[in-house]
């Protein structure tokens, strides 16, 4: 099964070995950023930027993510 059928942003579900699983959007805006740039070191600042822009929130949204 490919990626694109395995995790699903545009609905928020994943699909793994246990069924299918409904994410909380911004969760899977966080996986969608991290996905995006393999490889790389994703820094806490660019996902609050990215994913809560606008919205005055603490780091721990980060980790909590």
């Amino acid at each position: 099964m490919s990626i694109g059928r395995r995790v699903r942003p545009d609905t928020n579900r994943v699909l793994t070995a246990d069924g299918e699983h409904q994410l909380e959007p911004k969760i899977m805006e966080v996986l969608v950023a991290l996905a995006e740039r393999p490889g790389v070191v994703v820094t806490k600042e660019e996902l609050l930027g990215r994913v809560w822009s606008g919205v005055h929130v603490t780091e721990d949204v980060v980790t909590r993510a």
